[in-house]
């Protein structure tokens, strides 16, 4: 069996969530319809203003017919992300997904300003890291 192999280059820079993060996920809608799903936790290990990896026990298929919707709490900001699978790994019964979040602008500007929060709550010290970050948004957001 083939899969799509995870993309090589980046938009965004890409967070390791040490701990990772708990979330619950969810299908929001096939073929554009939106469907009711029960929710299923997932592990959230890396995270970026455009994107997710996600490990789960649950197998999708890597097509784009489909719509996850991923809750999540970071920094006490409670998020509804909103994304489509592009790349999925198995290893033993634990399935990991490379998820391209689908939002607007101004959404992924928010979730830019927050994940750079996150960064200076969980290593404060390294300022030299921030500024690189607060550089690449910048960046990021004239762009656009």
């Amino acid at each position: 069996m083939q899969h799509k192999q995870k993309p090589i280059g980046r938009k965004n820079i890409r967070l390791r969530l040490i701990p990772p993060l708990i979330g619950q996920l969810r299908i929001e809608a096939v073929n554009g319809e939106p469907v009711k799903s029960n929710a299923h936790p997932v592990l959230i290990v890396h995270m970026s203003p455009s994107g997710l990896r996600i490990c789960s026990h649950l197998k999708f298929p890597v097509e784009s017919h489909y719509e996850l919707r991923i809750e999540m709490r970071i920094l006490q900001v409670h998020l509804e992300l909103r994304g489509a699978v592009e790349w999925r790994t198995e290893e033993e019964n634990l399935y990991e997904y490379g998820v391209t979040l689908l939002q607007t602008e101004a959404e992924r500007l928010l979730l830019s300003k927050l994940l750079h929060d996150y960064l200076r709550s969980i290593i404060p010290e390294q300022e030299r890291i921030h500024q690189l970050y607060s550089t690449l948004l910048r960046s990021v957001s004239s762009d656009h």
